[in-house]
């Protein structure tokens, strides 16, 4: 039985979550994210989509431009 890790990042409550999430809107990502991860994607708590990381988890802290998260599902 192997495990399954739920990569995840919160992104700001000003955020309008829509095709992409570009990194000034995270807030906090799992540092152990890498470029195509599927990530899961919050809201105050709240799940808001699914996307496939187009950077580092890290990077999306530390970066103040780029597209972090392509969105392919949201909740709403």
């Amino acid at each position: 039985m192997s495990s399954c890790h739920q990569f995840y990042v919160e992104i700001s409550n000003d955020f309008t979550l829509k095709g992409s999430v570009f990194s000034p809107g995270v807030i906090h990502a799992d540092p152990s994210i890498r470029k195509g991860d599927e990530v899961l994607v919050f809201q105050n708590k709240i799940l808001k989509g699914v996307g496939v990381a187009q950077m580092n988890g890290s990077d999306m802290i530390q970066r103040m431009s780029g597209k972090a998260i392509d969105i392919r599902h949201t909740a709403d």
